[in-house]
C-alpha cells in the first residue's frame, strides 16, 4: 500500500478535494464503475467531463472542473497537468526496474564494448565495433550493426535493425542501379527511446544522428545521414528521407513522410499523414499534402 499523503508530496497538487483516502493498493484505468475507495486514477486535462461520473477512489485530475459537480465519496487531487502529475507518481512509486542480463541465444561479437546493467534479449545480434552504454535495454530479435554507437539509458524493443544499409543507389551507364557503399555507421545518444519494428540507417560518410532523449515509435524508419535534435518526438510510421535535419523538441506526427535534404527547424509540430516537400522553419505548424504552415507558435 501506498500512503496518499506521500503521493501529494510527490505531485503537489493545487487543491485537494472530497473524503480523504489515506491509501491505494494500485492503479487502474478511468473506470466510472469502479466502487473501490484504494484505487488511483487519472483525468485527463483534454477530457475533464469524463471525472464527473466517478464513484470512488483517488482521482489526480485538471483543476479547471466544477468543484460541485464531484462525487464527494471520491478524494480529488487536482492539478495543473494531471498528465505530468500521474507520470509521477509512476516513475516514484510503481516503475519496474527494467531486467538486467544477456540472454543465452544472442550473438555479440567479440570487439563489442558493453557498458553496465545492461539487458540483452533472445536473438539479439550485434556487430562487431559497437559501443553499447550503460543501463540500456536491447528487446528480443533486435539487430545493431557494426560500428554502432548507443548512449547510457537507451531503450530499443523488438526486431528493430540499428545501422543497416541506406537505400542509397547510382544508375550506371549500362543503366543498372549500384548500391553506394555505406561507410558511415549511426550514433544513439543518452536516454533515446526506440519502439519496435524500427529501421535506423547508417550514414554513406558520417553519422546518423539520433540526439539526446529523442523518442521513437514503432514502424518508423529513418534514412542514412538523417539527424534528429533533442526531446523530438517521431511518431509510427513516419518516413524521414536522407540526410533530412530535424530540430529540437518536434513532433513528428504518424505517417509523416519527409523527402531527401530537408531541414526542419526547431519546436515544428507536422500533423498526421503530412508529406513534407520544403522545409520547415523553428516554432511553426504544419500540416498537409504538400505539407504548408498553418500556425506560427508563440514563443
Amino acid at each position: 500500500m501506498i500512503s496518499v499523503d506521500q503521493i501529494v508530496r510527490v505531485v503537489s497538487p493545487a487543491k485537494l478535494h472530497g473524503k480523504k483516502i489515506e491509501y491505494v493498493e494500485g492503479l487502474i484505468q478511468l473506470d466510472p464503475s469502479n466502487t473501490v475507495d484504494r484505487v488511483l486514477m487519472w483525468v485527463s486535462a483534454k477530457r475533464p467531463d469524463s471525472i464527473y461520473s466517478l464513484q470512488a477512489g483517488v482521482i489526480i485530475g485538471p483543476l479547471s472542473v466544477d468543484l460541485s459537480r464531484l462525487n464527494s465519496n471520491c478524494y480529488f487531487l487536482l492539478c495543473e497537468n494531471p498528465r505530468s502529475a500521474f507520470q509521477q507518481v509512476v516513475e516514484t512509486f510503481f516503475k519496474v526496474d527494467h531486467p538486467v542480463g544477456i540472454s543465452e541465444s544472442s550473438k555479440i561479437h567479440e570487439s563489442v564494448v558493453l557498458g553496465n546493467d545492461i539487458f540483452v534479449g533472445e536473438h539479439v545480434v550485434i556487430e562487431k565495433n559497437c559501443v553499447i552504454g550503460d543501463r540500456c535495454v536491447i528487446s528480443h530479435g533486435t539487430v545493431i550493426r557494426q560500428g554502432t554507437v548507443i548512449g547510457n539509458d537507451v531503450v530499443l524493443g523488438s526486431n528493430n535493425v540499428i545501422g543497416g544499409t541506406g537505400f542509397g543507389y547510382e544508375k550506371g551507364e549500362d543503366g543498372d542501379f549500384n548500391l553506394i557503399t555505406h561507410l558511415g555507421n549511426v550514433v544513439v545518444e543518452d536516454r533515446v527511446e526506440i519502439g519496435s519494428n524500427s529501421c535506423i540507417d547508417r550514414a554513406v560518410l558520417g553519422s546518423t544522428l539520433i540526439r539526446k532523449n529523442v523518442k521513437i515509435d514503432n514502424l518508423v524508419h529513418i534514412a542514412h545521414g538523417v539527424e534528429i535534435g533533442e526531446n523530438t518526438l517521431v511518431i509510427g510510421c513516419a518516413q524521414i528521407a536522407g540526410s533530412v535535419k530535424i530540430g529540437k523538441n518536434c513532433w513528428i506526427a504518424p505517417s509523416v513522410s519527409i523527402i531527401q535534404k530537408i531541414v526542419i527547424g526547431d519546436n515544428v509540430t507536422i500533423g498526421i499523414g503530412s508529406v513534407v516537400l520544403k522545409s520547415i522553419d523553428s516554432n511553426q505548424v504544419a500540416f498537409g499534402n504538400p505539407c504548408r504552415v498553418v500556425e506560427h507558435k508563440k514563443v
